[in-house]
């Protein structure tokens, strides 16, 4: 018989190879899970901590537990930037959305700050994404005219 941590984490791991979550969701809080699974905190915790040990999901202090991409470790910034846009064109990013910081970026792609810093500035050129003073690198609704689109607009 499976324990309960590991049938927790096989919930999981089967949405994310179904395409329930995709690279980049958050995964419910522990508190959710633990309501939902009627299991002990500690339990959920170390259903993450198998799915992280399988770079599957990855903890972010703060924020969450956040799907990776898979297949993806190492990238390079080329590939994390056609994977943004895909996820643009797609609609599965629409604007107004946030995309992950730099920091989120180096964990969930396995890319440097550098790297991460030049998908931005290539996003940003290509007028998909904008950066907003305070809150964070967001798509843009390309329906809004351009001079609108940023705080740090002239």
């Amino acid at each position: 018989m499976h324990s309960r941590k590991t049938v927790i984490a096989d919930e999981i791991r089967a949405s994310i190879e179904a395409g329930d979550l995709r690279p980049g969701d958050m995964l419910p809080s522990l508190e959710d899970m633990r309501e939902y699974h009627r299991a002990a905190v500690g339990t959920i915790r170390a259903a993450y901590a198998l799915l992280e040990s399988e770079h599957l999901v990855f903890t972010v202090q703060g924020l969450g537990t956040v799907v990776r991409v898979p297949g993806m470790m190492p990238a390079n910034a080329e590939n994390v930037a056609d994977l943004l846009r895909g996820r643009i064109a797609s609609g599965a990013l629409r604007p107004g959305d946030m995309l992950p910081s730099h920091t989120q970026m180096t964990k969930l792609f396995g890319i440097s700050d550098k790297s991460a810093e030049s998908v931005m500035r290539q996003l940003q050129d290509e007028g998909l994404v904008t950066r907003r003073n305070g809150v964070g690198n967001i798509v843009v609704d390309p329906t809004e005219p351009t001079s609108r689109r940023s705080d740090n607009a002239a």
